[in-house]
């Protein structure tokens, strides 16, 4: 046994079943693309930052070998 449940069990027919996954693929996305822009503005806010200008000028200085 697979662990699948057929989709005639589950009381789901193939319409139900598409319009159920791309329900998900979408919601999957929204968070997916929030979560990119949360990191977006996490790393402008670093850039901005004190810290994120120290970080620069050392970047700046280091030489690569």
């Amino acid at each position: 046994m697979t662990g699948k449940v057929p989709l005639a069990s589950s009381g789901l027919n193939s319409t139900n079943a598409l319009v159920a996954a791309h329900a998900l693929k979408g919601q999957i996305f929204q968070e997916l693309l929030s979560s990119t822009q949360q990191a977006d503005e996490a790393y402008a806010q670093l850039l901005l930052s004190s810290q994120g200008q120290d970080l620069i000028a050392k970047a700046g200085r280091m030489s690569i070998c």
